[in-house]
């Protein structure tokens, strides 16, 4: 990483608070937004369908009373109101490694709260994915993954699929699950 120099970030400061109400107009800025990445890197993180595992995250990872380590994956998350009721979650990827070759994947979605960021929604993806795109479209989370099809053992998953998630009830609800043919391009071909 490059270093900054003081006189950069005092600089860069100044131009924030000259650019503060540029508008001019007195708009208040629009609602809350979704929690960040850092936030989210020190949270709490229960993973339901693994009974209930659960570790405090510090700086993205975690170890559960179970000895199963948690890891937050930073590059993949996204924020939007996923179950929209006007206030921004942010989702992210999270693994779970039990034991042995097993490492499980989930996506949690937080809040904003004043103590941090809160879990509000969790949905464990499965066992040894592989994740191509974790992005919000519109009020959605699309996940494109290679996962397991219905001939797949665990260690070897080969459908590749686009999935879209959207917050309900305090989880993440699949609302379409589509199989991707690389060969005919279409989402896997935009990577």
């Amino acid at each position: 990483m490059k270093p900054v120099r003081i006189g950069t970030l005092w600089m860069l400061s100044l131009a924030v608070l000259a650019c503060g109400d540029a508008g001019g107009d007195g708009a208040e800025p629009e609602g809350p937004a979704a929690p960040t990445r850092e936030a989210v890197g020190n949270a709490r993180v229960i993973l339901s369908a693994l009974d209930s595992v659960s570790a405090d995250l510090v700086d993205g990872g975690g170890l559960a009373s179970s000895g199963a380590r948690l890891t937050l994956l930073a590059a993949y998350t996204a924020a939007a109101d996923f179950d929209g009721d006007g206030v921004p979650e942010r989702a992210a990827l999270v693994t779970a490694e039990p034991g042995g070759d097993r490492v499980f994947m989930g996506i949690v979605g937080f809040r904003a709260s004043a103590d941090g960021a809160v879990q509000v929604a969790d949905k464990l993806l499965g066992d040894r994915q592989e994740i191509h795109r974790f992005e919000s479209v519109g009020d959605s989370l699309r996940v494109v993954l290679t996962t397991q099809g219905p001939d797949d053992e665990a260690c070897c998953p080969t459908r590749r699929a686009e999935q879209i998630y959207r917050i309900d009830g305090g989880t993440w609800r699949l609302w379409r699950d589509n199989t991707i043919d690389p060969s005919v391009g279409g989402a896997e071909a935009q990577q």
